[in-house]
């Protein structure tokens, strides 16, 4: 009988200790869809903080804000999965791991808003000047360019795109636009006419801007019909 119960005493805290493996082996299930997660979300969050920095976003208190709240989430539960040592901080860290793709959702939801505010001001407009240049001899490539472009970056806002689409796409397109104005400006070679088709481009040309060297360029380049004065 004594030896009996000084087996069954031994055996004690070996069955504890089963019960403790078996909780942190249903915990480590809970949180393995989050590992999982981890390195992807990791990566997106990445490339939407650069995408953020090449669209100029960190000028854009709200969308700073909202990645500055993401990465530090994405850190914290980081940690927490990493350095968990019972099954209670493993599943602790598994259930807070949504709030995550929460935090990443409003990221990518701001960062559709400011891409849809860019493209209102930097490209819609970008139609009119690349439809005058395209009807001018040696531009017509700038011109279909210029079309091309504010096609696209209109297509991606108002497509809803995927945080992938947008990262990929938007910077692209920016960087598109920029060089294609180089471009223009390397073909008028004229400051006063940049200055002119560059209010085209905003729609804020007036009659004041026809200045005799942007008339003399628009008579050159027989684009004067392409035109109206508007009261």
């Amino acid at each position: 009988m004594t030896d009996a119960l000084e087996r069954l005493e031994d055996l004690a805290p070996r069955i504890a200790s089963s019960k403790k493996s078996l909780a942190f082996g249903a915990a480590a299930d809970k949180a393995r869809v989050p590992v999982e997660q981890a390195p992807r979300h990791a990566l997106l969050l990445a490339r939407l903080v650069q995408c953020a920095h090449d669209l100029d976003g960190l000028n854009d208190a709200a969308l700073r804000q909202r990645l500055s709240g993401a990465i530090a989430k994405a850190q914290s539960v980081g940690e927490s999965l990493e350095d968990a040592e019972t099954a209670d901080e493993l599943e602790a860290a598994a259930a807070d791991y949504p709030m995550v793709g929460s935090a990443l959702m409003q990221v990518i939801e701001r960062l559709r808003n400011h891409w849809s505010q860019l493209v209102a001001q930097d490209f819609v407009d970008l139609a009119a000047v690349g439809h005058l240049l395209s009807k001018i001899a040696g531009a017509e490539a700038i011109g279909h360019d210029l079309v091309e472009i504010s096609t696209a970056a209109q297509t991606l806002a108002n497509g809803d795109p995927s945080a992938e689409k947008l990262a990929e796409g938007a910077p692209a397109l920016r960087l598109r636009r920029a060089q294609t104005l180089d471009a223009m400006q390397a073909f008028t070679d004229e400051p006063e006419v940049d200055t002119f088709l560059e209010a085209v481009t905003r729609q804020e040309a007036s009659l004041d801007m026809v200045t005799p060297k942007v008339m003399a360029w628009l008579t050159e380049k027989g684009a004067l019909s392409a035109f109206r004065v508007r009261g």
